[in-house]
């Protein structure tokens, strides 16, 4: 069987940075599979609207259609992609954040690409997955995502107080919705804190002028090129991932699972899907009111309580490449007898 891959979000600035495509690699080495990058873009933003999306590469896509079998489209989120309709091919969408939780119209087009498009969807975020299925949506799924976790060391730590930020932000608009202005007053507040920011070759001045506003440059650390995480997290005491609103990020972060594997804790907020199993699975703490305070004490908890996280090993092979393309190649094959 022969998949075509479709990317709907722009390339990053540095190559291995972006979690989906490093996804997508795993489907291109496993299948007989080639990519086709069908945002607009050449950089992250969001000048175009997802009815524009694909438009421009309807005619390769009906070309690879005479040799390929599937159409496997992956997705932030639910979206209005007006040119799925004009190819002939079984169609597969990943959807990799929670956003339809938080957005109504997300869940809306959901069950429009669902019926209308005759797609089966494929949600990363079991509670999205489980909304649609009470309402009897035909043709979804929940499958986790991949995430290549073999390179993940597990290491000793200190008791000291180093935060890797690992997920940065795509756009400029993100350097406040994940979190940035609030964690850095938490430093400020917090003089023995520390935090390495991992960026993908973007707003690094912005990052550093921020920390300048907030008088903690010496406790901010840029690192803007691509890098083995796994490094970092030998250093690191804490993770952390902020979002301020659902989609912005995965619904399971590849930074914060990184993180779970190597056995050191992470924070969330509870706008990610993972905060219910970092809570259920004594991962970290879940950060619940939106101010410094409280992240510092969520900080703090999650230090304390490292030590009782509940089988990482175990809990993580749900993510191994083996394990989610297995699941993925029965979808496959049930879409070719359709």
């Amino acid at each position: 069987m022969k998949i075509i891959l479709h990317n709907t979000s722009p390339d990053p600035v540095i190559q291995g940075t972006e979690a989906v495509l490093n996804e997508i690699k795993t489907f291109r080495t496993t299948f007989d599979a080639t990519l086709v990058q069908v945002n607009p873009s050449k950089k992250p933003n969001n000048l175009y609207p997802a009815w524009s999306y694909g438009l421009a590469k309807v005619q390769t896509l009906r070309q690879l259609e005479k040799e390929y079998d599937i159409h496997h489209i992956f997705c932030p989120r639910p979206m209005n992609l007006s040119y799925l309709k004009l190819l002939q091919k079984p169609k597969l969408i990943t959807i990799t954040s929670n956003s339809l939780l938080s957005v109504k119209k997300h869940e809306s087009i959901a069950i429009s690409l669902a019926s209308k498009n005759k797609a089966v969807l494929c949600f990363e975020d079991k509670i999205s997955y489980e909304k649609l299925l009470e309402q009897k949506v035909p043709n979804i799924f929940h499958i986790p995502p991949v995430v290549n976790l073999e390179k993940i060391s597990s290491t000793e730590k200190t008791n000291g107080r180093h935060i890797l930020m690992a997920s940065s932000p795509w756009t400029e608009s993100q350097i406040k919705d994940k979190g940035l202005p609030l964690i850095f007053e938490a430093l400020q507040k917090r003089p023995d804190y520390q935090i390495t920011v991992l960026l993908r070759g973007q707003f690094e001045s912005q990052i550093k002028n921020l920390a300048h506003h907030y008088g903690i440059l010496d406790q901010v650390h840029i690192v803007n090129k691509f890098v083995n995480v796994d490094t970092y997290l030998k250093k690191a005491d804490l993770t952390i991932l902020l979002a301020k609103h659902a989609g912005i990020v995965k619904a399971y972060p590849h930074s914060l699972l990184e993180s779970i594997a190597a056995g050191v804790p992470v924070v969330c907020n509870q706008r990610i899907s993972l905060s219910n199993d970092v809570r259920k699975y004594r991962f970290g703490d879940v950060l619940i009111q939106w101010n410094s305070d409280a992240l510092i004490h969520s900080i703090e908890n999650a230090i304390r309580k490292k030590e009782e996280a509940i089988d990482t090993q175990a809990y993580t092979t749900q993510f191994a490449a083996e394990q989610v393309v297995k699941v993925y190649e029965q979808c496959y094959r049930s879409l070719m007898k359709t």
